[in-house]
């Protein structure tokens, strides 16, 4: 039997998809998933953080150095769908990731409907995705997938407590989008 499901699930775990997970939700328990910063490539002394350190709805995320940092730890799921239904459409196209909160793993890093960035519930049923799926591509920009044709973005010059954005990929100079973590 063993054997079998090896033969079975090595194709699809090579790919990165585990079709028997959960609908739009994270592929693992919470503890299984890798505990990850966010930082950036090119300064990776600031990272994406909490603000204030306050584990809430709505709580908005911001730069701050990591030395400094006290909540910018984040859990990478892989957000996977069994099909369109109870999922975001894009997320079926490409691979979507959500990062939970590591201290509070039902709110993820979101973009806000102002373009900010924020916590929100994890789950579309308590209002989460499609704002909280990123996709990551070889530029080390992370896309949101509700805002298309936006990265995740801090302007510069680079400070603690800068706000983060999901910004145009082609916008303004004077803008940071590339970050390493995930």
């Amino acid at each position: 039997m063993r054997a079998l499901l090896t033969l079975v699930l090595a194709p699809v775990l090579t790919c990165g998809v585990l079709t028997a997970s959960l609908v739009a939700g994270p592929a693992s328990p919470a503890s299984a998933l890798p505990k990850i910063t966010i930082c950036l490539t090119n300064s990776p002394s600031f990272c994406v953080d909490v603000k204030d350190s306050r584990d809430v709805n709505g709580q908005p995320v911001w730069l701050y150095s990591a030395s400094g940092a006290k909540d910018d730890h984040w859990l990478e799921a892989q957000v996977t769908c069994l099909g369109p239904a109870g999922c975001d459409p894009k997320c079926v196209i490409t691979s979507c990731i959500a990062f939970e909160d590591a201290q509070k793993p039902s709110l993820c890093l979101a973009a806000s409907a102002s373009q900010g960035i924020e916590l929100i519930p994890c789950h579309p049923g308590e209002g989460g995705t499609p704002r909280a799926n990123w996709t990551y591509d070889d530029t080390t920009l992370l896309r949101n997938i509700f805002w298309t044709n936006t990265a995740l973005t801090v302007f510069g010059p680079l400070a603690n407590k800068n706000p983060l954005y999901a910004a145009a990929i082609n916008g303004p100079s004077g803008e940071w989008k590339k970050w390493t973590g995930p």
